[in-house]
């Protein structure tokens, strides 16, 4: 369970993370 978690946990974190700033400075630039 714990090597599935790690990679799945990253994976996760990495794919949150683009989208997250993408969408933040989106709505910081209109705002």
């Amino acid at each position: 369970m714990g090597g599935t978690d790690k990679p799945l946990v990253w994976l996760h974190g990495e794919i949150k993370t683009p989208p997250f700033s993408a969408a933040a400075r989106i709505e910081a630039g209109v705002r």
